[in-house]
Protein backbone atom coordinates (compact mmCIF):
# COMPACT_ATOMS: atom_id res chain seq x y z
CA UNK A 1 0.00 0.00 0.00
CA UNK A 2 1.43 3.45 -0.74
CA UNK A 3 -0.44 6.14 0.79
CA UNK A 4 -0.38 9.70 -1.01
CA UNK A 5 -0.56 12.81 1.37
CA UNK A 6 -0.28 15.98 -0.63
CA UNK A 7 -1.94 19.08 -1.59
CA UNK A 8 -3.02 18.25 -5.36
CA UNK A 9 -4.89 21.38 -7.35
CA UNK A 10 -5.77 23.45 -4.16
CA UNK A 11 -7.15 20.52 -2.47
CA UNK A 12 -5.60 18.21 0.60
CA UNK A 13 -5.86 14.79 -1.12
CA UNK A 14 -5.40 11.52 1.07
CA UNK A 15 -5.32 8.86 -0.85
CA UNK A 16 -4.35 5.07 -0.11
CA UNK A 17 -3.32 2.96 -3.42
CA UNK A 18 -3.38 -0.72 -3.35
CA UNK A 19 -1.82 -2.92 -5.58
CA UNK A 20 -4.15 -5.06 -7.58
CA UNK A 21 -3.11 -7.89 -5.88
CA UNK A 22 -4.39 -7.09 -2.72
CA UNK A 23 -8.29 -7.31 -4.19
CA UNK A 24 -8.12 -11.23 -4.52
CA UNK A 25 -7.14 -11.53 -0.98
CA UNK A 26 -9.85 -11.68 1.89
CA UNK A 27 -9.82 -7.51 2.80
CA UNK A 28 -7.88 -6.95 6.37
CA UNK A 29 -8.85 -5.17 9.26
CA UNK A 30 -5.93 -2.24 8.24
CA UNK A 31 -8.12 -1.92 4.84
CA UNK A 32 -10.81 -1.16 7.46
CA UNK A 33 -10.57 2.58 6.73
CA UNK A 34 -11.54 2.36 2.90
CA UNK A 35 -15.05 1.89 4.10
CA UNK A 36 -17.53 4.24 2.66
CA UNK A 37 -14.88 5.18 0.10
CA UNK A 38 -14.80 5.98 -3.36
CA UNK A 39 -13.15 3.79 -6.23
CA UNK A 40 -11.29 6.30 -8.80
CA UNK A 41 -9.94 3.87 -11.14
CA UNK A 42 -10.89 0.13 -11.51
CA UNK A 43 -10.38 -1.11 -14.94
CA UNK A 44 -10.70 -4.76 -13.69
CA UNK A 45 -13.57 -4.52 -12.37
CA UNK A 46 -12.37 -5.84 -9.11
CA UNK A 47 -12.73 -3.06 -6.44
CA UNK A 48 -16.60 -4.10 -5.71
CA UNK A 49 -16.35 -7.15 -4.24
CA UNK A 50 -13.41 -5.65 -1.97
CA UNK A 51 -15.52 -3.26 -1.38
CA UNK A 52 -18.24 -5.86 0.00
CA UNK A 53 -15.64 -7.91 1.90
CA UNK A 54 -15.24 -4.84 3.70
CA UNK A 55 -19.19 -3.82 4.24
CA UNK A 56 -19.74 -7.58 5.82
CA UNK A 57 -16.34 -7.21 7.94
CA UNK A 58 -17.28 -4.28 9.63
CA UNK A 59 -21.26 -5.43 9.91
CA UNK A 60 -19.39 -8.39 11.89
CA UNK A 61 -17.85 -6.08 14.33
CA UNK A 62 -14.08 -6.43 16.07
CA UNK A 63 -13.42 -9.90 17.46
CA UNK A 64 -14.10 -9.84 21.65
CA UNK A 65 -11.32 -8.50 23.59
CA UNK A 66 -9.21 -10.78 25.99
CA UNK A 67 -10.88 -11.17 29.40
CA UNK A 68 -10.39 -8.73 31.78
CA UNK A 69 -9.40 -5.72 28.86
CA UNK A 70 -12.38 -4.04 29.12
CA UNK A 71 -12.02 -3.20 33.39
CA UNK A 72 -8.40 -2.93 32.30
CA UNK A 73 -9.44 0.24 30.66
CA UNK A 74 -11.65 1.55 33.12
CA UNK A 75 -9.26 1.05 35.40
CA UNK A 76 -6.74 3.16 33.49
CA UNK A 77 -9.01 5.93 33.42
CA UNK A 78 -9.37 6.39 36.66
CA UNK A 79 -5.90 6.30 37.05
CA UNK A 80 -5.36 8.99 34.52
CA UNK A 81 -7.57 10.98 36.35
CA UNK A 82 -6.74 10.65 39.45
CA UNK A 83 -3.03 11.68 37.84
CA UNK A 84 -4.91 14.96 36.00
CA UNK A 85 -5.77 15.55 39.69
CA UNK A 86 -2.15 16.87 40.48
CA UNK A 87 -2.08 19.91 38.62
CA UNK A 88 1.17 19.96 37.15
CA UNK A 89 3.16 20.26 33.07
CA UNK A 90 2.35 15.92 33.18
CA UNK A 91 -0.98 16.64 34.69
CA UNK A 92 -2.16 18.78 31.71
CA UNK A 93 -0.72 16.59 29.54
CA UNK A 94 -2.20 13.21 30.62
CA UNK A 95 -5.40 15.59 31.01
CA UNK A 96 -5.22 15.57 27.25
CA UNK A 97 -3.86 12.38 26.87
CA UNK A 98 -6.84 11.44 27.95
CA UNK A 99 -9.40 13.18 25.98
CA UNK A 100 -7.72 11.43 23.13
CA UNK A 101 -7.96 7.81 24.33
CA UNK A 102 -11.33 8.18 26.00
CA UNK A 103 -12.75 7.91 22.31
CA UNK A 104 -11.15 4.48 21.40
CA UNK A 105 -11.76 2.92 24.32
CA UNK A 106 -15.41 3.94 24.26
CA UNK A 107 -16.08 1.85 21.19
CA UNK A 108 -13.74 -0.43 22.14
CA UNK A 109 -16.08 -1.14 25.78
CA UNK A 110 -18.85 -1.69 23.16
CA UNK A 111 -17.53 -4.13 20.29
CA UNK A 112 -17.58 -1.35 17.69
CA UNK A 113 -14.90 -0.78 15.00
CA UNK A 114 -13.20 2.39 16.29
CA UNK A 115 -12.11 4.35 12.95
CA UNK A 116 -10.64 7.49 13.86
CA UNK A 117 -12.03 10.62 15.71
CA UNK A 118 -13.70 12.24 12.39
CA UNK A 119 -15.75 9.67 11.83
CA UNK A 120 -16.35 8.56 15.16
CA UNK A 121 -17.27 11.97 16.89
CA UNK A 122 -19.92 12.39 14.19
CA UNK A 123 -21.03 9.24 15.74
CA UNK A 124 -20.92 9.98 19.15
CA UNK A 125 -22.88 13.36 18.32
CA UNK A 126 -25.64 11.81 16.86
CA UNK A 127 -26.74 8.84 18.67
CA UNK A 128 -25.13 9.68 22.22
CA UNK A 129 -24.76 13.15 23.01
CA UNK A 130 -28.00 14.11 21.68
CA UNK A 131 -29.72 12.01 24.25
CA UNK A 132 -27.87 12.61 26.73
CA UNK A 133 -26.20 15.59 26.20
CA UNK A 134 -26.94 17.62 29.13
CA UNK A 135 -26.67 14.71 31.79
CA UNK A 136 -23.73 13.72 30.44
CA UNK A 137 -22.02 17.53 30.15
CA UNK A 138 -23.49 18.24 33.39
CA UNK A 139 -21.90 14.90 35.02
CA UNK A 140 -18.32 15.18 34.04
CA UNK A 141 -17.89 18.98 34.24
CA UNK A 142 -19.33 18.52 37.77
CA UNK A 143 -16.64 15.78 37.95
CA UNK A 144 -13.58 17.66 36.74
CA UNK A 145 -14.45 20.53 38.62
CA UNK A 146 -14.63 18.65 41.84
CA UNK A 147 -10.56 17.65 41.65
CA UNK A 148 -8.66 19.22 44.34
CA UNK A 149 -6.07 21.20 41.81
CA UNK A 150 -8.72 21.76 39.05
CA UNK A 151 -8.09 25.59 37.78
CA UNK A 152 -11.44 26.21 34.73
CA UNK A 153 -9.53 29.10 34.02
CA UNK A 154 -6.38 26.95 32.67
CA UNK A 155 -8.63 25.52 30.27
CA UNK A 156 -10.86 27.54 28.94
CA UNK A 157 -11.67 25.60 26.08
CA UNK A 158 -13.46 22.84 27.73
CA UNK A 159 -16.56 24.64 28.58
CA UNK A 160 -15.62 23.58 32.39
CA UNK A 161 -16.57 27.42 34.04
CA UNK A 162 -19.85 27.01 31.74
CA UNK A 163 -22.68 26.49 34.37
CA UNK A 164 -24.49 23.06 33.90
Amino acid sequence: MKRDARIWNGIYLDAFVYPTAMLTKTPELEMLKLCGGRVLLDELGQAAELLEGLAALEAAGPPAPPEGHAQMLRTWARKMLSRVQRGDVEAHYRYHWLLYQLLEDYFTLRRQWYRGSSTRLRNCKSRVLRAQKRQVRKAVFNAIASFPYWKATEFPLTNASAPH
